[in-house]
């Protein structure tokens, strides 16, 4: 297994600004691996089908509440590579949303999530899903340039229409294995702001196809008024309005707004909104995470949404 020279080149932790200062958007980390014991148990997702095992007696056991929350987790590859890659059912669910988007966008939503990883043990894991998916035709080449040509700046993992194509797949495609496989399990899916579009695919009050429309539309509206207030901020601190510097700044922006540091009210239009209609299975939804969740079970709910 290969790792990508090309990360070490282009790719790095620092990217140097306008003042010859390294910036940096995500500090390496050495994730230790377990050694296997006879007396351990090692938790995996194919642990939820054994899950009824733990409840005691005959009686119904409380539904699990899953958050879903609005962005994916800060870091890139790592997330996935963790666990959800060697679950081979569950990365089959993300390479079949994968291609569907790819036909959409013209980009590839696995080359954007991973092309930034810090971790050279999840790199080789990595590298041999991007080889195999290649030689299948899976991953297709000229969506894999065009991924790196429009976000090779580390800066650009938090531009929002990407992101939000990304959480779409991810988080619709784990949404329906995990109740595949837990089906013995009572579980509720609680979902926050953004990820309601993967709870209607999951519920079926919405296509995969109409949602991807609906964010490539919305996600475009956020990204232009997030670089526009890049460039102010970026104009009234001085240090320049180079497209380094306004990229950093947007960064910044969206980094804080996911770790809460910052709020941001940002519009939608009505005509970027897809029709939805009423979901077979019910689900839990806040706008934010400050917010107490109602239960979502008609049209009319989603539509309050």
């Amino acid at each position: 297994m290969l790792i990508d020279i090309h990360k070490q080149a282009k790719h790095g932790v620092a990217v140097t600004t306008t003042e010859s200062k390294p910036r940096c958007a995500w500090k390496e980390k050495t994730y230790p691996v377990p050694n296997p014991s006879r007396s351990g148990f090692r938790w995996k997702a194919s642990a939820l089908r054994g899950l009824h095992r733990w409840t005691q007696g005959a009686h119904t056991p409380h539904p699990a509440i899953i958050m879903v929350p609005a962005l994916y987790n800060r870091l890139p590859a790592e997330t996935v590579a963790m666990g959800w890659l060697n679950e081979i059912d569950a990365l089959h669910a993300i390479r079949h949303r994968m291609i569907a988007a790819a036909r959409k966008t013209g980009w590839d939503v696995f080359t954007f999530h991973t092309q930034h990883n810090l971790d050279h043990f999840f790199d080789t894991t990595i590298s041999a899903v991007r080889q195999t998916w290649s030689n299948e035709g899976s991953l297709s080449a000229s969506a894999v340039s065009e991924t790196r040509r429009r976000f090779g700046q580390i800066y650009d993992y938090h531009r929002i229409q990407p992101r939000l194509v990304e959480n779409l797949v991810f988080q619709s495609s784990l949404m329906e294995w995990v109740g595949q496989h837990a089906e013995d399990v009572p579980l509720q899916f609680q979902v926050v702001g953004t990820a309601l579009y993967s709870a209607l695919i999951w519920s079926g009050a919405l296509t995969f196809d109409a949602a991807v429309d609906s964010v490539l539309k919305v996600g475009a509206r956020w990204d232009r008024a997030i670089q526009g207030l890049a460039e102010e901020r970026a104009a009234q601190s001085g240090r320049g309005t180079t497209e380094t510097e306004i990229g950093w700044r947007r960064f910044e922006m969206v980094q804080r707004i996911i770790d809460g540091i910052e709020h941001l009210s940002l519009a939608v239009a009505r005509a970027d909104l897809p029709g939805a209609c009423k979901p077979s299975r019910p689900f839990w939804f806040c706008a934010s995470a400050d917010e107490d969740p109602f239960l979502i079970e008609t049209a009319r709910d989603v539509r309050l949404a």
